[in-house]
């Protein structure tokens, strides 16, 4: 089952990091400013807080997913 990690950057939008080497590396760590648990929560967290904030995804490939708020 996958892990994410969740923040907010400045804006108040959502950058959810797999818990992945490679995510890891690919995140982007300045735009962090707020860390949302202190351990990495499963996808319905990470889904919750997307679809409140939207924001981004770094996935285990390190690519980068743009994810609008739910309306």
């Amino acid at each position: 089952m996958n892990r994410y990690y969740l923040f907010l950057d400045a804006d108040n939008r959502a950058i959810v990091v797999e818990d992945h080497p490679q995510a890891l590396d690919e995140a982007p760590y300045d735009r962090i400013v707020h860390r949302l648990a202190d351990r990495p929560v499963d996808a319905l967290s990470a889904d919750q807080l997307l679809s409140r904030h939207g924001g981004i995804v770094i996935s285990a490939d390190g690519q980068a997913l743009q994810v609008a708020a739910a309306v």
